[in-house]
């Protein structure tokens, strides 16, 4: 079973997410995929990318 460690999403999807998850918000796609890809490692999970400056941090 896979679960939703976090979301990185840049401050334009701010009014297009929310939830229960712990939720990064960034300035630029480039922080966006920096950060995710920090997020991963240190959780030993996948990022997948949801296009538009949206990244799930997901571990299987």
């Amino acid at each position: 079973m896979s679960d939703i460690i976090a979301i990185v999403a840049t401050k334009d999807n701010a009014t297009d997410l929310s939830g229960a998850q712990a939720i990064f918000w960034v300035d630029t796609i480039e922080q966006a995929q920096r950060k995710a890809l920090l997020l991963a490692r240190i959780f030993k999970a996948m990022v997948h990318d949801l296009e538009g400056g949206i990244y799930l941090i997901v571990r299987h």
